[in-house]
């Protein structure tokens, strides 16, 4: 009778744990929906805001290991403007904003790549930088002040005109040459020349902090001139096929890595284990754009968004072909 009671009042704090939880992370899901942009994704571990060509990521995590409390964490690459200047003011803002949620006791932390607007030189080869901006807001913060945060960070950011600056770049590779189209704070397009073949890739994917060490400068016309003179390779899988081949894959991935699939309509998941290490592959069609992106610590995907159907399921099947037939 004792060990019943012991069992009763465990599983009764593990629902009491488990309702909190589910509260707490439902009281930030109704924040994050009350925030709109151009194109959004609502996944099931991220959401990804885009306007024009900057994009934000606000992510749900526990306030700590011992409490039951979730915050909002944002981030955003914050590019560099069309001058130092518009530069300055872009940062002074976002510190201001910052100020205001400390002033609210709403702010729990706020970090960027740069916070002193003196550092920044008119010689300075200011357009191609990117600053790494992380924004953490807590539980007291509503629905209607954190759409006014987003906001105002998307108004800040866009307000210094990195939204119609270019920027392409080269880089060779042992297989060949890639050649990138930065605009925002996302890489909108890319050319790959590799094994042989040549690949037009547009797509929306965040743009580095840092360039690459082999990443030069690329002139626009010369980068316009090949990407028209390429023909498409004929790859036009859909998701429904990809689903097919994804189940063969799943059956030959070697001693020790698992996997499954769950199939919806224009939404897919894949989720590849071992025993040390997972990882959840999402793909999904929401706002306008296919997504895919994925969620553990066997593989770090980015998130990457694209109009077209095959792009997306180009980059599924590269990503799942490195499990076919592998080992722990």
């Amino acid at each position: 009778m004792t060990q019943f009671y012991c069992f009763l009042t465990i599983s009764l704090l593990l629902v009491c744990i488990l309702a909190l939880v589910y509260r707490e992370r439902r009281r930030c899901r109704k924040i994050l929906e009350a925030v709109s942009a151009e194109h959004k994704l609502n996944g099931p571990e991220v959401t990804v805001l885009q306007n024009g060509y900057i994009r934000m990521r606000v992510d749900i995590v526990a306030a700590n290991s011992f409490s039951f409390k979730s915050y909002l964490h944002i981030f955003v690459n914050v590019p560099a403007g069309k001058d130092a200047q518009s530069t300055k003011v872009t940062v002074e803002t976002i510190n201001e904003i910052a100020a205001a949620l400390h002033s609210e006791g709403l702010l729990v932390g706020s970090r960027m790549g740069i916070h002193e607007t003196d550092e920044y030189d008119e010689d300075r080869d200011i357009p191609q930088c990117v600053f790494p901006l992380d924004i953490v807001v807590n539980e007291k913060i509503t629905p209607g002040r954190f759409v006014q945060v987003c906001n105002s960070l998307f108004k800040a950011i866009m307000d210094n005109g990195c939204n119609d600056i270019d920027h392409f770049t080269i880089t060779g590779t042992d297989t060949g040459t890639v050649y990138k189209h930065y605009r925002g704070n996302l890489c909108i397009g890319m050319i790959q020349c590799e094994y042989g073949k040549q690949i037009v890739v547009n797509s929306y994917i965040d743009r580095p902090v840092f360039f690459g060490k082999d990443e030069q400068d690329f002139s626009a016309s010369q980068y316009n001139e090949l990407r028209d003179s390429i023909v498409g390779d004929g790859f036009n899988m859909s998701i429904d096929e990809a689903a097919e081949c994804i189940r063969q894959i799943l059956k030959h991935t070697g001693k020790g890595i698992g996997g499954n699939m769950v199939k919806a309509k224009n939404r897919l998941s894949v989720t590849i284990s071992s025993r040390k290490s997972s990882v959840v592959l999402h793909v999904m069609y929401q706002d306008g754009l296919w997504w895919i992106y994925s969620y553990g610590n066997m593989l770090q995907l980015p998130v990457l968004s694209t109009e077209s159907e095959a792009d997306v399921t180009r980059m599924l099947m590269r990503v799942m072909t490195n499990f076919e037939g592998t080992h722990q």
